[in-house]
């Protein structure tokens, strides 16, 4: 019997959930699931299902840097060969000149994290990065792309705000727009398994807090996880990786959304069962 009345249609394709980072607000540095790469023969296998199914969008990154992933840009390309939006989210220490295949591998989106307006605040919160080489990559990425006539992908920068970048964000807006297709500023989430170390980075000022309860989940319906190793995944939130419901080596999709155990995952969702459903915080942008 199916019990899914609807296929989602936005999905993440976890391209790799290794990290180049170690950032105090992300749970990957705190990972206990084996670490690895979606392989592209397997993605191939995944495109096609999600195909069948209507997806209509791909993002490929949940618990780490798809940068990583040496097959990123053919995945992309072969999304967008089936009809497929696709996007992927950088800490940008990776966006050098050897990443400029994004542009012929036709990304719709590309979002890149700058969440500091100086070496000082920056720093604290991308452990591992260089906020001068990042912001240069930014430069260099949105000169290439304006030089060479490109449509796309829409680059896209965000800021999370902190105790630590609360007064630069003027100065963010004012650089992003010179230097990116739009912005993005929005509330710090500590909705993580640390929260006592991720509240440390939390602005004091009531306006950069997520206060509200999760309402509305699309995850119930709307939205699709699958992790590198092929498991279907809970959500966008759960990048542990500590619930899964079937994996794609072993059943096909149609087949695991239409297991009750599937089912029952929507359900817990709707009743905020799960831990990570009674925390999770509606998204607070600012800007």
């Amino acid at each position: 019997m199916n019990l899914t009345k609807k296929w989602p249609e936005y999905w993440i394709v976890e391209s790799t959930n290794h990290c180049n980072l170690a950032c105090p607000i992300c749970d990957n540095k705190y990972m206990r699931r084996t670490k690895g790469f979606m392989p592209f023969e397997d993605f191939k296998n995944y495109l096609i299902q999600l195909k069948e199914i209507g997806a209509k969008k791909i993002d490929f990154d949940l618990g780490g840097e798809p940068l990583l992933n040496k097959d990123l840009f053919k995945m992309v390309a072969l999304a967008h060969g089936l009809g497929i939006k696709t996007s992927f989210s950088t800490n940008g220490t990776l966006l050098d000149k050897k990443c400029y295949a994004l542009f012929d591998s036709c990304l719709d989106n590309l979002l890149i994290s700058l969440d500091g307006m100086s070496a000082e605040s920056y720093e604290k919160v991308r452990i591992g990065a260089k906020f001068k080489k990042v912001k240069a990559n930014i430069e260099s990425l949105m000169e290439y792309k304006e030089k060479h006539g490109y449509n796309r992908p829409k680059i896209l920068l965000s800021f999370i705000v902190t105790k630590y970048n609360e007064d630069e964000i003027s100065e963010f807006k004012d650089w992003a727009r010179k230097n990116s297709n739009g912005f993005i500023v929005k509330s710090l989430s500590v909705n993580t398994k640390y929260e006592d170390e991720a509240k440390e980075f939390q602005s004091v000022n009531p306006n950069f807090k997520r206060i509200s309860q999760k309402k509305n989940c699309d995850w119930k319906t709307k939205n699709g996880v699958i992790l590198w190793n092929g498991n279907l995944g809970l959500c966008c939130v759960d990048i542990l990786g500590r619930h899964t419901f079937g994996n794609l080596k072993e059943k096909p999709l149609k087949d695991l959304l239409q297991t009750a155990e599937y089912h029952a995952r929507n359900e817990l969702i709707s009743g905020k069962v799960f831990g990570l459903c009674k925390n999770c915080r509606e998204l607070k942008v600012i800007i």
